[in-house]
């Protein structure tokens, strides 16, 4: 690997995390200001109808909301995947490459 290539992998870590944080503090924070503040009733009126197990508390919300809140959990759960996935792909790399020189030494 040389070192651009370091450089590049190093970069998508570090976006990769910091996406992930940022999309994890919307979702908790998202989590709790919807919670504490949706009706246990529904109410059809405004287009609330959509029940959310929120602990045992049914909490009614509309699907603009739904979507919103349960989306950024999901897109911070894809992206705490993709940084595991980066983290197999980097040591396997790694791995490889120590294999191939302990190889390369006993052959000459």
């Amino acid at each position: 690997m040389d070192q651009l290539e370091k450089e590049l992998w190093r970069l998508a870590g570090v976006v990769t995390v910091a996406a992930a944080v940022i999309a994890f503090a919307l979702y908790v924070y998202m989590w709790k200001t919807y919670y504490s503040t949706l009706p246990s009733l529904p109410d059809r009126t405004v287009g609330r109808i959509y029940v959310d197990n929120f602990h045992g508390f049914p909490r009614y919300e509309s699907r603009e909301e739904y979507i919103r809140l349960h989306s950024l959990g999901r897109l911070s759960e894809a992206l705490v995947f993709g940084i595991m996935v980066g983290v197999a792909i980097y040591e396997w790399r790694v791995r490889v490459k120590r294999e191939t020189n302990a190889f390369s030494k006993h052959t000459n």
